[in-house]
Protein backbone atom coordinates (compact mmCIF):
# COMPACT_ATOMS: atom_id res chain seq x y z
CA UNK A 1 0.00 0.00 0.00
CA UNK A 2 1.34 3.89 -0.62
CA UNK A 3 1.23 5.77 2.30
CA UNK A 4 1.12 9.07 0.64
CA UNK A 5 -2.64 8.99 -1.48
CA UNK A 6 -3.85 10.68 1.22
CA UNK A 7 -0.92 12.93 1.90
CA UNK A 8 -2.35 16.29 0.12
CA UNK A 9 -5.26 16.02 2.86
CA UNK A 10 -3.26 15.50 5.75
CA UNK A 11 -3.61 17.91 8.23
CA UNK A 12 -6.13 19.92 5.82
CA UNK A 13 -9.54 21.22 7.41
CA UNK A 14 -12.57 18.86 6.11
CA UNK A 15 -15.14 21.62 5.36
CA UNK A 16 -18.70 21.21 3.20
CA UNK A 17 -18.69 17.48 4.07
CA UNK A 18 -22.06 16.23 2.71
CA UNK A 19 -23.95 13.08 2.21
CA UNK A 20 -24.99 13.27 -2.23
CA UNK A 21 -28.15 11.39 -3.91
CA UNK A 22 -27.55 7.59 -2.62
CA UNK A 23 -25.63 7.79 0.03
CA UNK A 24 -22.61 9.01 -1.81
CA UNK A 25 -20.70 11.16 0.78
CA UNK A 26 -18.54 13.79 -0.01
CA UNK A 27 -15.78 15.75 1.63
CA UNK A 28 -13.61 18.53 0.89
CA UNK A 29 -11.05 20.24 2.37
CA UNK A 30 -8.33 23.37 2.68
CA UNK A 31 -9.63 26.67 1.85
CA UNK A 32 -13.42 27.24 0.83
CA UNK A 33 -13.80 27.95 -3.12
CA UNK A 34 -16.55 30.59 -4.23
CA UNK A 35 -19.35 28.58 -5.11
CA UNK A 36 -20.05 28.91 -9.26
CA UNK A 37 -23.38 30.22 -9.93
CA UNK A 38 -24.82 26.64 -10.55
CA UNK A 39 -23.19 25.22 -7.30
CA UNK A 40 -25.14 24.48 -4.19
CA UNK A 41 -22.01 22.54 -1.97
CA UNK A 42 -19.27 23.81 -0.53
CA UNK A 43 -16.18 23.11 -2.50
CA UNK A 44 -12.83 23.04 -0.92
CA UNK A 45 -9.22 23.25 -2.60
CA UNK A 46 -9.71 19.43 -2.27
CA UNK A 47 -12.61 17.00 -3.02
CA UNK A 48 -12.63 13.17 -2.14
CA UNK A 49 -15.94 10.91 -1.92
CA UNK A 50 -17.19 7.57 -2.35
CA UNK A 51 -19.83 6.27 -4.18
CA UNK A 52 -19.56 2.52 -4.34
CA UNK A 53 -18.65 1.44 -0.60
CA UNK A 54 -19.75 0.99 3.08
CA UNK A 55 -19.34 3.33 5.40
CA UNK A 56 -19.86 4.15 9.10
CA UNK A 57 -18.33 7.11 10.97
CA UNK A 58 -16.87 6.10 14.48
CA UNK A 59 -16.08 8.04 17.84
CA UNK A 60 -14.03 6.33 20.39
CA UNK A 61 -16.45 3.31 20.93
CA UNK A 62 -19.67 5.64 19.71
CA UNK A 63 -20.99 4.65 16.16
CA UNK A 64 -22.83 8.10 14.93
CA UNK A 65 -23.52 6.57 11.94
CA UNK A 66 -23.63 4.05 8.97
CA UNK A 67 -24.89 3.88 5.50
CA UNK A 68 -27.81 2.00 6.25
CA UNK A 69 -28.89 4.62 8.87
CA UNK A 70 -31.36 6.83 8.33
CA UNK A 71 -30.75 10.56 6.26
CA UNK A 72 -30.88 12.38 9.10
CA UNK A 73 -28.95 10.40 11.48
CA UNK A 74 -26.48 10.05 8.58
CA UNK A 75 -26.53 13.88 7.82
CA UNK A 76 -25.61 15.22 11.95
CA UNK A 77 -22.85 12.21 11.73
CA UNK A 78 -20.96 13.51 8.56
CA UNK A 79 -21.80 17.32 10.39
CA UNK A 80 -19.26 15.91 13.16
CA UNK A 81 -16.58 15.66 10.12
CA UNK A 82 -16.70 19.14 9.15
CA UNK A 83 -14.33 21.29 10.99
CA UNK A 84 -12.20 18.50 11.88
CA UNK A 85 -8.62 17.76 10.49
CA UNK A 86 -7.78 14.81 8.75
CA UNK A 87 -5.22 13.33 10.96
CA UNK A 88 -4.40 10.02 8.88
CA UNK A 89 -5.46 8.17 6.06
CA UNK A 90 -4.75 4.21 4.54
CA UNK A 91 -6.01 2.56 2.22
CA UNK A 92 -5.96 -1.55 2.44
CA UNK A 93 -5.14 -3.80 -0.39
CA UNK A 94 -8.80 -4.72 -1.07
CA UNK A 95 -10.15 -1.29 -1.30
CA UNK A 96 -11.07 -0.60 2.78
CA UNK A 97 -9.85 2.80 4.58
CA UNK A 98 -9.66 4.30 7.64
CA UNK A 99 -9.54 7.90 7.88
CA UNK A 100 -9.30 9.44 11.15
CA UNK A 101 -9.58 12.97 12.42
CA UNK A 102 -9.12 15.09 15.25
CA UNK A 103 -11.39 14.73 18.20
CA UNK A 104 -11.03 10.92 17.17
CA UNK A 105 -13.32 10.56 14.47
CA UNK A 106 -12.58 7.73 12.41
CA UNK A 107 -14.74 7.57 9.06
CA UNK A 108 -13.98 3.78 7.90
CA UNK A 109 -15.10 2.04 4.29
CA UNK A 110 -15.34 -1.11 3.26
CA UNK A 111 -15.23 -1.83 -0.35
CA UNK A 112 -18.82 -3.68 -1.10
CA UNK A 113 -18.30 -5.15 -4.33
CA UNK A 114 -15.76 -7.02 -6.59
CA UNK A 115 -15.15 -3.78 -9.40
CA UNK A 116 -11.79 -2.08 -9.51
CA UNK A 117 -13.15 1.34 -9.35
CA UNK A 118 -14.90 0.80 -5.87
CA UNK A 119 -12.61 3.25 -4.24
CA UNK A 120 -12.31 7.09 -3.33
CA UNK A 121 -12.61 9.54 -6.12
CA UNK A 122 -10.52 12.01 -5.62
CA UNK A 123 -10.04 15.79 -7.14
CA UNK A 124 -6.51 17.24 -6.64
CA UNK A 125 -5.90 21.26 -6.26
CA UNK A 126 -5.58 21.66 -9.75
CA UNK A 127 -9.31 19.67 -10.55
CA UNK A 128 -7.69 17.15 -11.71
CA UNK A 129 -9.68 14.05 -11.05
CA UNK A 130 -8.15 10.33 -9.78
CA UNK A 131 -9.05 7.09 -8.37
CA UNK A 132 -7.17 5.84 -5.28
CA UNK A 133 -5.95 2.32 -5.52
CA UNK A 134 -4.26 0.05 -3.20
CA UNK A 135 -1.03 0.87 -4.04
CA UNK A 136 -1.69 4.45 -6.35
CA UNK A 137 -3.41 6.91 -7.51
CA UNK A 138 -4.72 7.15 -11.48
CA UNK A 139 -6.23 9.48 -13.51
CA UNK A 140 -9.46 9.71 -14.02
CA UNK A 141 -10.48 10.31 -17.86
CA UNK A 142 -13.47 11.23 -17.67
CA UNK A 143 -14.12 14.60 -16.49
CA UNK A 144 -15.66 13.43 -12.98
CA UNK A 145 -16.72 9.81 -11.15
CA UNK A 146 -19.84 9.54 -13.58
CA UNK A 147 -19.05 11.50 -16.63
CA UNK A 148 -21.40 14.26 -16.07
CA UNK A 149 -20.54 17.63 -14.05
CA UNK A 150 -19.20 17.38 -10.95
CA UNK A 151 -21.52 17.41 -8.55
CA UNK A 152 -23.19 20.54 -7.13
Amino acid sequence: MNPHLFAPLLGQQAQGCWLGYGNTLFLEFGLPQPLANDENHPKGQWGLWCDAMVWRIEQGDQVHAGLEDDRDTVVKAIRRIDGSILISGELLPFGDSILTFSDNLVLRTFRATTEEDARWLFRDIDGKYFRLGPDRAYPEERANPQGQQEPR
